[in-house]
């Protein structure tokens, strides 16, 4: 049995998690052994909000945010899940540059009125990396939204994926997509998508 199998059978009784939490958790692996397959570094982003009437606007200053770190640090791939925790935090995985707390912090606060950020690298496998989110935050909190960018696995993979399930049986489509994920470069051709 493969790694994202055994993961999904033995996370926290994931046969009863809801279809958005399955959604979710698939999107996140997707993400995290597709960074590990190129080498990338993962990083875990906590973002607050300081006031009731900025719930609505998260998502807008997230992406303000985001445009400042591209300018100043480069690339800069998330996914992301809004809580409604106090007046919503914001959970990101990200891979990209290293940035201090304090600049981070300083940003966050110019944008959205918020100072209060926290930034972590992530160590271990996929599996534990897993683990951990799915149990701490897919499991234990309601989530409101969930987000990634393009580039978070690669541009239209959920439709890749979905073509798999159609085409394969559950376990050979997992099987197959590990394989596509921890490929160092992904080129696409029909072999791709026929699972080859």
């Amino acid at each position: 049995m493969d790694t994202l199998t055994n993961v999904i059978l033995s996370s926290n009784r994931s046969w009863s998690w809801s279809k958005k939490q399955r959604r979710a958790y698939h999107r996140l692996v997707s993400g995290v052994k597709r960074a590990f397959a190129v080498g990338d570094d993962l990083r875990f982003l906590t973002l607050t909000s300081a006031h009731e009437n900025e719930f609505f606007s998260l998502n807008r200053h997230f992406s303000a945010l985001v445009k400042r770190i591209r300018r100043k640090f480069g690339r800069f791939e998330y996914w992301k899940i809004r809580t409604n925790e106090g007046f919503g935090v914001l959970h990101v995985i990200y891979r990209g540059s290293f940035m201090l707390q304090r600049w981070l912090s300083r940003v966050w606060l110019e944008v959205h009125g918020a100072k209060i950020v926290d930034i972590r690298r992530l160590r271990g496998g996929a599996k534990g990396i897993a683990r951990y989110l799915v149990g701490n935050y897919l499991m234990k909190q309601s989530f409101e939204r969930m987000s990634w960018s393009w580039r978070w696995v690669f541009k239209g993979f959920v439709g890749v994926w979905r073509l798999y399930l159609l085409r394969f049986s559950f376990q050979e489509a997992v099987r197959r997509w590990n394989g596509l994920l921890e490929s160092p470069i992904i080129v696409f051709s029909q072999s791709v998508l026929d699972g080859g």
